[in-house]
């Protein structure tokens, strides 16, 4: 494999990318994983945006539509604001490959689509305390209520009615904004006002450094790629990735470990979902490294796969009862298995 030229991150406007979100430009690869940022997660990054702090680095990968390089899916909750949006109008759409849960929850946040977040029930919609920003306290300016909190629900909406409050939706669109500021609402003037709009100015000015990648940047280098760049939020692993791949065939990568991990819960929590993969690769006479897990993906077809990922999970569960056995090498535990990658 070549060596390729350290990617580059410049800045691009956030708000801009989640119009992109709205229009089905941006979209996420299948094997991301879902939505799972809960509400102080959200909240904490509106906080950060509105007073101007780094927030990470955007990863996106630009593809065709008709031959992406991986599967992909619109952002979760777009099909409730915008159903009409459709990927296949553009001739490629960026793949957020690291970045998603940011770029979820600022969508979320703007265009409050009818869904739930992580374990909960009701949407939740989130809002500026205008009185607590006006103060500097952004941290506990920015609240995310669920609508099923009828009471809490009930005085932020006292607070919007007042005007001590905005919803952040309102933000996400610039004339809808100095309507309000300037025509509809009649509390804040002066410097005040001049307060609201530099808060405003901050959000929908913020930019984020975005290093995009090209369809010729290829898997493995894509793989490299991943280990070198900074990033915040859960990491993706070359389990991700190859989940991606076996996608294309039909295969569904990540509800075979859940099936392992509840068919064989020690050694499921003792282990990584790879470790299987490598036992496939071996079998096929390759070194299980990186580069060629990926190629699993290519060299077998879904009945084949899912034949070796089977015996694998049988191998590997018979080793790990081995080695937690009395009658084996009587690691009881799993932390006194001193190297997870003997089973």
């Amino acid at each position: 494999m070549h060596p390729i030229e350290a990617p580059k991150a410049n800045p691009e406007n956030l708000l801009t990318i989640i119009s992109g979100v709205y229009d089905g430009k941006v979209v996420v690869p299948e094997f991301q994983r879902s939505f799972v940022w809960w509400r102080q997660d959200i909240e904490e990054l509106l906080a950060s945006i509105f007073q101007g702090y780094f927030v990470g680095t955007l990863l996106l990968l630009d593809t065709p539509v008709r031959q992406p390089m991986f599967p992909f899916r619109k952002v979760e909750g777009l099909e409730k604001v915008n159903p009409g949006a459709d990927p296949n109008r553009h001739g490629t759409v960026r793949l957020v490959l690291d970045g998603q849960q940011r770029v979820s929850s600022l969508f979320y946040a703007l265009h409050e689509p009818d869904i739930p977040l992580k374990f909960s029930t009701y949407p939740h919609k989130f809002y500026l305390r205008l009185d607590l920003a006006l103060k500097g306290d952004i941290d506990d300016a920015v609240t995310g209520i669920s609508t099923r909190d009828r009471r809490r629900f009930a005085e932020i909406q006292a607070l919007v009615q007042a005007q001590q409050a905005l919803p952040i939706s309102l933000l996400r669109e610039t004339a809808r904004f100095y309507k309000w500021l300037y025509h509809e609402q009649h509390v804040w003037n002066g410097p005040d006002r001049s307060s609201i709009e530099a808060l405003y100015q901050r959000f929908a000015n913020f930019m984020v450094p975005v290093v995009s990648l090209s369809p010729e940047t290829g898997k493995e280098n894509i793989v490299n790629i991943f280990e070198r760049i900074n990033r915040t939020g859960i990491s993706l692993s070359l389990f991700d990735l190859s989940a991606a791949r076996v996608y294309q065939k039909g295969v569904r990568l990540r509800d075979l470990w859940k099936e392992f991990e509840q068919e064989n819960t020690g050694a499921g929590k003792a282990i990584k979902p790879e470790f299987l993969l490598k036992v496939m690769a071996i079998w096929q006479g390759k070194d299980p490294k990186r580069g060629q897990l990926l190629d699993l993906a290519e060299a077998l077809d879904k009945v084949e796969f899912e034949r070796q990922w089977k015996y694998a999970a049988q191998f590997i569960s018979r080793a790990y009862e081995r080695i937690r056995s009395l009658q084996g090498y009587g690691a009881v535990k799993n932390d006194l298995i001193p190297y997870t990658t003997i089973p």
